[in-house]
C-alpha cells in the first residue's frame, strides 16, 4: 500500500470513528431526554449520597427524625407499610436535600399522609419539592390558613395536582393491627393554638408528633391532662415516651409538660450553635427528670424503632 492509499484509509477510518461517536452522542442525548421525562433533571441531586438505611422489619414501626436544619420533619413507617410525613423542615436547599435523599434512601414511592403541622416556613419547608416527586395519598392542613408565600405556593401546587386535602380535626388518622395514629391537638373546643399534634401509639410506646411542641401546645396539653379533659374527649394517655421540642422552649412550660407526661426522650431539630441549640438549663432539666435528649444537628438522622413492648434508638450522621 502506497502513501496515498494509506492516507485515504486513515481519513476513512477517522470519518467512521467520528460518525460512530456522533451516533453514540445522539443516542445518549435521546436517552437522557427519555430519562428526564420520568426523572426531572433538578431531582437527580436527590439520588446522590443517599444515607444507608436498613429496610423496615416485618410489623416494625419506625419514626425517623430527619436533619431538617432549623425546622422539623418526621417520617413515620407504620407496621402495615403506610408512610406518614409530618412537617417539611426549614425552607433551604440543604434541608430539602437531607429530606429527599433520606426518602430515596428508603426507596419511598408513596406518602400515604402528608401532615402540615403549622403554616410557617418551618412547617412547609421542602414540601413543594416533595409534592413534585412523590405520590401523595392525602394532605392534612391546620384549621387556620397561613399567609406566607411558601405556604400559599404549596397549596396552589396541590390544587394543580388534584391531591386530596383535608383540614385535620381531632380523631383517628390511621388505625391498624397493633398501632393507632390520631390527631391529638387541637381538641374540638380547644384554645386558639393552631399547631397540629399527632399521637402515635404502638404497643406500650406513645410518641407525640408535630412541629416541635410550642409553649402554648405544651401548656394546654399538660393542663387538659391534669384537669381530665383528655378523658372527656376519649383520649387515654398516661405517659409520652418520645416528644419533639423546639430549641427555645420556656423552662416552666417544659417542666410542667414533662412532669405531666413523664417524658423519657426529647428530640431537638435545629441548626445548633449559640442562637438555636437548646440551653444547658433545658438539657439539665430534662436529665433531672429522667429524659434523654437527642439533637439532629449533632446526631444526624435519629430513628426510633418500636416493637410490641420496647423501642430502640439509632443515629446516623
Amino acid at each position: 500500500m502506497n502513501y496515498r492509499d494509506a492516507k485515504k484509509l486513515q481519513e476513512k477510518t477517522k470519518r467512521k470513528i467520528f460518525v460512530g461517536l456522533l451516533i453514540a452522542l445522539c443516542a445518549l442525548i435521546a436517552g437522557l431526554c427519555v430519562f428526564s421525562a420520568f426523572f426531572p433533571v433538578e431531582s437527580w441531586k436527590y439520588y446522590f449520597h443517599l444515607p444507608s438505611v436498613a429496610a423496615r422489619g416485618e410489623q416494625e414501626t419506625r419514626v425517623h427524625y430527619l436533619n431538617a436544619k432549623n425546622g422539623s420533619c418526621t417520617l413515620v413507617e407504620l407496621p402495615d407499610g403506610k408512610t406518614v410525613l409530618v412537617g417539611g423542615g426549614a425552607d433551604d436547599g440543604e434541608s430539602r436535600k437531607n429530606i429527599l435523599r433520606f426518602l430515596n434512601g428508603l426507596k419511598v414511592e408513596k406518602i400515604d399522609a402528608l401532615v402540615v403541622p403549622d403554616t410557617t416556613s418551618r412547617g412547609v419547608g421542602a414540601l413543594r419539592e416533595l409534592a413534585r416527586f412523590y405520590e401523595l395519598g392525602a394532605v392534612y392542613l391546620p384549621q387556620k390558613d397561613g399567609s406566607n408565600a411558601e405556604y400559599l405556593s404549596f397549596i396552589a401546587d396541590l390544587e394543580k395536582r388534584d391531591v386530596p386535602v383535608y383540614r385535620a380535626a381531632q380523631g383517628d388518622l390511621f388505625v391498624g393491627d397493633g398501632y393507632l395514629l390520631k390527631v391529638l391537638f387541637p381538641l374540638l373546643d380547644s384554645s386558639s393554638v393552631s399547631e397540629l399534634s399527632l399521637l402515635l401509639s404502638c404497643g406500650g410506646t406513645d410518641v407525640l408528633l408535630g412541629a416541635g411542641c410550642s409553649e402554648e401546645t405544651m401548656d394546654v396539653l399538660a393542663t387538659e391532662k391534669q384537669t381530665g379533659l383528655m378523658e372527656k374527649w376519649g383520649v387515654e394517655l398516661d405517659d409520652l415516651e418520645i416528644v419533639q421540642f423546639k430549641s427555645g422552649v420556656n423552662l416552666l412550660s417544659l417542666e410542667h409538660f414533662i412532669k405531666a407526661y413523664d417524658c423519657k426522650m426529647a428530640i431537638f431539630s435545629c441548626l445548633g450553635g449559640n442562637a438555636y441549640a437548646p440551653s444547658e438549663a433545658c438539657i439539665s432539666l430534662l436529665l433531672e427528670n429522667g429524659a434523654k435528649a437527642y439533637k439532629t444537628y449533632e446526631d444526624g438522622y435519629i430513628t426510633v424503632s418500636i416493637t410490641d413492648d420496647s423501642y430502640t434508638i439509632t443515629t446516623e450522621k
